[in-house]
């Protein structure tokens, strides 16, 4: 991929004059797409990767035919692009607008809302409340309160995607905790 670049044929519509690798081959090259809500829906308002027009597409098809996603063999896994945001001290977007999005996009998986903790050491334990930083465990809290609202209102709300949690840590040990909680909270 090092010289790979995109046509100069001068078409501003890629999205609908090119085909996806999913319409080039005959047998699926792939299992499925990942399509994250800060790239879509930028959470400050940048550059978006979608037209008006194409949003309106989204909202009225559906992602998966926005995809040309006529066969469910692929499937869809909905994000919601915590890098987009991970200088902000919390996550911009809410659970239901995050469930909302992948109910939009027919996401047969959906990751729970997360907010990325930027620090990681392989030898570091669980540490002291003096050796981490409070903000590193803040984030791991707020990921771990958003995990719970998130499994909550999708059960509530009976959503047909599968619930994934997001575990996020510092370290081995603060990860191996977050999956325990997220267990505990019922993702499997």
């Amino acid at each position: 991929f090092d010289k790979e670049t995109r046509s100069k044929t001068g078409n501003a519509n890629r999205h609908r004059n090119y085909q996806y690798a999913h319409e080039l081959f005959s047998e699926p090259v792939y299992d499925g797409m990942l399509i994250s809500k800060g790239i879509v829906d930028p959470p400050d308002g940048t550059t978006k990767r979608y037209s008006p027009a194409q949003r309106e597409r989204i909202e009225r098809d559906g992602g998966r035919a926005f995809l040309r996603l006529t066969d469910r063999q692929i499937l869809i896994m909905g994000d919601c692009g915590a890098f987009s945001y991970v200088s902000q001290t919390k996550p911009p977007f809410t659970v239901d607008e995050v469930l909302q999005f992948y109910e939009e996009w027919d996401a047969n998986y959906g990751l729970s809302v997360d907010h990325v903790i930027r620090t990681y050491t392989a030898t570091h334990d669980h540490g002291s409340a003096n050796e981490v930083d409070p903000e590193v465990r803040e984030r791991q809290d707020i990921t771990l309160q958003l995990a719970t609202e998130f499994f909550e209102t999708h059960r509530t709300q009976k959503c047909k995607l599968i619930p994934m949690g997001v575990a996020q840590g510092w370290s081995p040990l603060s990860y191996a905790s977050a999956v325990a909680k997220l267990q505990q909270i019922g993702y499997t």
